[in-house]
């Protein structure tokens, strides 16, 4: 990314954590939609490790890195499924770290 707001890789990590991802397909994306699974996530050397869930409810930000990150902008296509992903992402951002995402 060429964000600096996102440039550091704890950031990343955070706000990667902060996101439910097995929630939202679930309960959202196609209503129950399959892991994807292929070559890459089925070596010997990863096994499972692509597949689970990075959710941590208790991930947070540090307080001068929600200063920093107290708002971010998320451009996104145009497109149904994308704009559901979007939805998903500004909730679980807002809720959990209290990010304002602006939205395309």
């Amino acid at each position: 990314t060429t964000s600096e707001k996102v440039a550091d890789l704890e950031v990343r990590k955070t706000l990667s954590k902060s996101l439910d991802i097995e929630n939202f397909r679930l309960k959202s994306l196609n209503q129950g939609a399959i892991r994807t699974i292929g070559p890459v996530s089925r070596t010997k050397y990863t096994k499972n490790n692509l597949l689970r869930n990075p959710f941590d409810p208790t991930a947070d930000l540090s307080p001068s890195q929600k200063t920093t990150l107290s708002e971010i902008s998320l451009l996104v296509p145009n497109n149904q499924e994308s704009k559901q992903i979007e939805s998903f992402i500004s909730a679980d951002w807002n809720r959990n770290l209290g990010i304002k995402v602006n939205t395309s």
